[in-house]
């Protein structure tokens, strides 16, 4: 029966929706550091 691999239940669903979302917000913070130590390297 492959109909039943294809369907995601809502549970599921929400938890691959956070697990994307958390990983968007850490790669926004490390780009944020980023930019930040790029800007105090300008500093004298």
């Amino acid at each position: 029966s492959g109909s039943k691999k294809k369907k995601v239940t809502k549970a599921e669903r929400l938890k691959l929706l956070q697990e994307e979302e958390e990983r968007r917000l850490k790669e926004e913070v490390t780009f944020l550091k980023k930019g930040e130590l790029t800007l105090f390297s300008y500093l004298p």
